[in-house]
């Protein structure tokens, strides 16, 4: 299982304005600015099942993170993307073993 690395997220300059989505062997993820509260801007983190778009996807499958707002909190929420990624793996190889 490849880890997610830095060079596979954008930095905090590219979320302030757009959100970004991506995906890594069968887990799909998405990291947005969002500045809905009153209180400081967080950095919020999606992660779901491939292989459905954020938007086409049951929004019980989705899972969401809350991290501050910077580089510091973009690594956690990477680090926390990689501890959740076991099981969208896992589903991914057992897809992967039944194509012929």
């Amino acid at each position: 299982m490849r880890e997610i690395g830095v060079s596979d997220i954008m930095h905090t300059g590219f979320l302030a304005k757009e959100p970004f989505t991506g995906s890594s062997e069968g887990m799909r993820y998405r990291l947005e600015k969002d500045a809905a509260s009153n209180s400081e801007p967080e950095l919020l983190c999606t992660v779901w099942p491939e292989p459905y778009s954020y938007a086409a996807t049951d929004p019980s499958l989705r899972e969401e993170g809350r991290f501050p707002f910077s580089e510091e909190g973009l690594e956690e929420a990477r680090k926390w993307m990689n501890d959740r990624k076991a099981p969208y793996f896992a589903a991914f190889q057992a897809k992967e073993r039944g194509k012929v």
